[in-house]
This record gives structure tokens, sequence and C-alpha cells, in this order.
């Protein structure tokens, strides 16, 4: 038995085909994006895990695109199958393979495959950041002078091991870098990020553990109603803390975590509110954080 669809099933048919095209033409447009990054990326050590990292986030991107079209397919066809939804669903399968065809594998079947066929028998990365341990002393009321300090132990992985590369992104500028032990070596300007490399004193054995402690100054970097910091995990990370003390005559009025994923945040653990030498502070504390995730922790004040 056939059924002709009404005047709304019709609407709501051509808003589900307009929906799927509109997700087809971003996700083409991402995955040039994508390409072309690939393309003009230079040859070090960097390049396969930024292709992994792209192709993981193209990965969501399609994950999201496909619950979008099944959850329209069900608001918009309610009675049972007639032409017009059996034509629809061709349509938004035809157009899911596309998607698709641009990343055939998951990131995580990239790694493995990657790992099974390559002929290095030395882990990817140097060292991993057993703990990470930041403060924020913000020391004027402004928010325009902030004392940044890090604390990590680290754990060697490869022999040969001999630096590490600071992720600077703020408003402002800094200044007065020092870290120990080693030096601080060069800096880079990338995409609006400063990249601090520093060594670690000289070259380290595998297995090898030591503390390091990496120091710099904010300037005019946290002076907005509405601040915030961002911990993207840029190495293999066990732990790390985020300790921000606040003025004593401006402590923050609200505060908000969340865990980033590309476009989308997720609930995380949320700071708690300490009192530290007489001021207080939010300290946040994440335990096995995701590699490559970002964690934002944003107040008010």
């Amino acid at each position: 038995m056939k059924f002709k669809a009404n005047s709304v099933q019709i609407t709501k048919l051509r808003e589900l085909t307009a929906l799927s095209q509109e997700v087809f033409e971003e996700r083409t447009r991402f995955s040039k994006r994508t390409l072309s990054m690939l393309e003009n990326e230079t040859q070090h050590r960097h390049s396969y895990s930024t292709f992994v990292r792209l192709a993981a986030a193209f990965t969501e991107l399609l994950k999201e695109s496909a619950s979008q079209m099944r959850t329209s397919e069900t608001q918009a066809l309610r009675r049972p199958t007639t032409e017009s939804a059996e034509l629809v669903r061709q349509r938004t399968s035809d157009r899911r393979r596309l998607l698709e065809c641009y990343l055939p594998v998951t990131a995580d079947s990239l790694i493995d495959y990657e790992t099974e066929t390559s002929t290095e028998t030395e882990p990817p990365y140097e060292f991993r950041a057993l703990t990470n341990d930041i403060t924020l002393d913000i020391r004027d009321r402004t928010g325009a002078t902030v004392f940044y300090t890090k604390k990590g132990r680290i754990k060697i992985l490869r022999d040969n091991a001999y630096y590490y590369v600071e992720d600077m992104s703020s408003d402002g500028w800094q200044s007065d870098f020092e870290v120990s032990p080693g030096v601080v070596d060069s800096f880079q300007e990338e995409e609006g990020k400063k990249l601090v490399k520093t060594t670690f004193g000289h070259q380290r054995g595998e297995g090898d553990e030591f503390d390091r402690v990496f120091r710099c100054i904010f300037h005019d970097s946290f002076c907005k109603k509405q601040e915030y910091w961002v911990q993207r995990q840029t190495y293999p990370t066990d732990q790390f803390s985020i300790k921000i003390l606040f003025p004593s005559s401006r402590p923050p009025r609200g505060h908000l975590a969340v865990l980033k994923q590309g476009t989308y945040t997720k609930s995380c653990p949320q700071p708690s509110t300490q009192i530290i030498e007489g001021r207080l502070a939010l300290v946040w504390d994440i335990r096995a954080p995701q590699f490559k995730e970002s964690y934002k922790l944003q107040w008010e004040w």
C-alpha cells in the first residue's frame, strides 16, 4: 500500500535535503582546507602527528554529520515508507558515502596502521610529562601583570632527547623567559602563537626522569572582565593542574571548566576554590587528560 506525502512531510523533506546538502558542502570545504594544510606542511618530525590530528577532527565532523542526518530522518518520516521518503534516504546514504570517501579510515585506524607498518622501533615521542603543574599568579587588580610558572616531571622515552617546545598564546605579550634545567634556545611566531624552544640541559637517555621549571611574565593578557586559560595536551601527559591566584581586591565571581574537542565542548571535572597565601584561588586538577585535546578554564571577575 502506498501513501501520498502531505504538505508538512514535503516541507520536512525539503528541509532535510537542504540540510544534507549544506552539511556536504561544509565537509567538502573542510577537507580541502585539511588537504591544503597537509600539502603545505614542511617535512619534519611533527608531520604525521599533525595529519592524525586533522584526520581525527575530520572524523568527528563526519560522525556529527551522520548523527544529524539520522535525527532529521527520524523526525521527518513518521508515516510508512513513501517513494519520496525512500528517495531522500537514498540521497542521504549517497552523500554519507561520498563524505566517508574523504577519510576512508578513522584516526585510530591510521595510528594502528602506522604502528604495524612502521620500521621504527622507538616510541613516536621523545618524552612524556608525568606531571604539569601550572600557576598563574595575578599580582595586580587590572590583570596586566601575571607571573607564569610551570613545574613538571619529565620521563624520557627515547635516547638523545634534548629539547621541549612551549606553546604560548594570549593577548598582550610575554617576557622574562627562563627554564631550569637547560636554557631558552629560540622563539618562533606561528599562527598567532609563540613557540619557545628550551633545552633539557644536555641529551637525555631513555628512562631518565627529572624535574623541570619554566617561567615567564604575561603583560596585558588578562585585562578583560571575562578571561580564560586553555591548556592543550601538546605532549603525552599523565596529569596536569592549573592554579590561578587572584588579587585580594578582585576575586572571581564565577568560573566554568570544559573539555574542547574541535568546535564542540564537553563537561569535565570542575576546579575548586581555595585560599592560598591569604588569596582566593581556583585549583583545577585533571588526571589522565585526553591527548591532543584542549582544556579551558574561564572566569568572570
